[in-house]
């Protein structure tokens, strides 16, 4: 991966009750089976 980012676009209330609950669970996990993501370019 040489140091590449991934990007996750989220909703900042969704992230926020993530990072007190410690733990982020999106709706495509569930209903797809993965988590949507992206590389910068």
């Amino acid at each position: 991966m040489d140091g590449e980012l991934i990007y996750h676009i989220v909703e900042r209330s969704e992230w926020d009750r993530a990072k007190v609950g410690s733990v982020y669970r999106p709706a495509s996990l569930t209903s797809e089976g993965f988590i949507h993501c992206s590389t910068r370019s």
